[in-house]
């Protein structure tokens, strides 16, 4: 058996022109320095620095994109402005500005909504909202020839693997419940507390959702259960989207119950 490659190769020669990547790092530049605004706003009118917190928690979470690329068949080209090389993959400066506005003030939105009280339905709608932004983001992406998808990717259309939109929302909404629970439980310098603690949410979202997908893509398996992998992480994410849904909505006031349901609004 030796000599049998461990994983499919990425395309370590890819390139990219300069122009893609120049632009997409001044765009997300400005992305994060509103989600930084919308942070310390935030802190100056509650006093608490929760909503910072995420948005760091959020930008740290770049020290996974390595490991998940590995294993979830992401590739970038090297010949762009590199931030940091993990895993022998080099990892974009545009990628580490997109994280703190992505799941940074994404999950932060989340838990702001949730602290107000949200329905199960309405936790399901910030989901696939957070859904619907990951599809528009990369959609465009995928188009400067930035990055690219390799190996046995299952439900692929254009390119961009829809499982990954799955359990890429999964991080935002777990992240954001977890703060939900340990931020008034943290004062002071305690805080900080969260950065690790989103850090290893995230670790633990990707790889319970993510692993069928990770599994059919780094194995030699046909079309079809390539699609069941895919379908596997898609359907994982929506039942942990689910329980979270049941654990931390909101109770819908007796009265109000009928009405939801009428209006489609209860699940």
């Amino acid at each position: 058996m030796v000599g049998l490659p461990l994983a499919p190769m990425p395309p370590v020669s890819m390139q990219v022109a300069p122009g893609p990547d120049r632009i997409t790092m001044a765009v997300m530049a400005t992305l994060m320095a509103a989600a930084f605004l919308f942070a310390v706003v935030h802190w100056m009118r509650t006093g608490r620095p929760i909503v910072m917190m995420l948005f760091l928690a959020g930008g740290c979470m770049m020290v996974m994109e390595p490991m998940v690329d590995t294993v979830a068949g992401c590739w970038f080209a090297a010949n762009s402005t590199i931030a940091f090389i993990g895993w022998g993959r080099p990892i974009p400066v545009w990628v580490c500005l997109t994280y703190f506005a992505y799941f940074g003030i994404g999950g932060a939105i989340i838990w702001i909504a949730l602290r107000r009280g949200l329905t199960r339905a309405q936790i399901w709608y910030f989901y696939c909202g957070e859904i619907a932004a990951d599809i528009v983001l990369e959609s465009i992406l995928l188009r400067t020839g930035l990055y690219t998808y390799y190996g046995n990717q299952p439900l692929t259309i254009g390119g961009f693997p829809l499982w990954w939109t799955a359990v890429n929302a999964l991080v935002s909404v777990a992240a954001a419940v977890v703060t939900l629970h340990l931020a008034p439980r943290l004062r002071g310098w305690r805080l900080l507390a969260l950065i690790p603690a989103l850090l290893s949410t995230s670790a633990a979202a990707n790889a319970a959702a993510g692993w069928p997908a990770w599994f059919v893509i780094n194995s030699d398996v046909g079309p079809i259960w390539a699609t069941i992998g895919g379908v596997a992480s898609c359907a994982l994410a929506f039942a942990m989207i689910d329980l979270i849904a049941r654990l931390v909505a909101t109770p819908v006031p007796v009265g109000a119950s009928s009405n939801l349901r009428a209006a489609g609004l209860a699940i």
